[in-house]
């Protein structure tokens, strides 16, 4: 189970990275998760194994689906313009401090000792990975927002994973809940493309 996480979080960068080029972000998110959604949601109908959802459920399965099928992949996409996917997937790993924070704010769960020596090691690592590029005058404001965008993107994903705790707690089935809640922030990414209609496209990452 723990290769085929790997694996498969490892893979998702490459996605962002080949996506990102001549098609406008949120047209890029919107057709990854919808598709992802339908064939989900197909094989889950096939299979008999669709869990029924009330209106509250399917509420808050929007409020997932936009933290972390929707808001922040268009905060990585976008930073993947300036950033190359690798050091994005390492600005993630900060999703293990949110959601020990987010944990213990919603829900009260005690943190770990040992987290804070895992903090102390690991904030100063990023810092070095990102060192060269901090102290680069001309790449300054462009990297900065880069990172920012892609904290706020994690930031947002670690939110949504306290509505995925939530969901636990009432018994949903995590197979069902996700797959609507990646329905959902498709077509909230469809319905930003459509708003801001004829974009410019994304500049090619210059890091692949």
């Amino acid at each position: 189970m723990y290769i085929s996480t790997v694996l498969i979080w490892g893979s998702t960068w490459l996605a962002i990275a080949w996506q990102v080029g001549d098609v406008a972000v949120p047209v890029s998110v919107f057709y990854r998760f919808l598709i992802a959604a339908l064939v989900l949601l197909a094989g889950l109908t096939l299979f008999r194994r669709r869990q029924a959802l009330q209106a509250r459920d399917h509420l808050f399965c929007l409020v997932q689906g936009g933290c972390v099928f929707g808001l922040n992949f268009y905060c990585f996409y976008t930073a993947a313009g300036y950033l190359p996917s690798g050091l994005i997937a390492i600005l993630f790993s900060m999703s293990i401090l949110f959601n020990a924070a987010n944990g213990y704010l919603f829900f009260r769960t005690p943190v770990p000792r040992v987290f804070y020596l895992a903090l102390a090691l690991g904030l100063p690592g990023m810092a070095l990975i990102f060192w060269q590029d901090l102290v680069t005058v001309e790449a300054t404001w462009e990297l900065l927002g880069a990172i920012g965008l892609t904290l706020l993107g994690t930031y947002g994903f670690s939110l949504g994973n306290m509505v995925s705790v939530r969901h636990q707690r009432r018994g949903l089935q995590i197979n069902t809940t996700n797959a609507f809640a990646m329905l959902y922030g498709g077509m909230l990414m469809g319905v930003i493309a459509w708003t801001q209609g004829p974009v410019s496209a994304c500049q090619r990452n210059r890091y692949i």
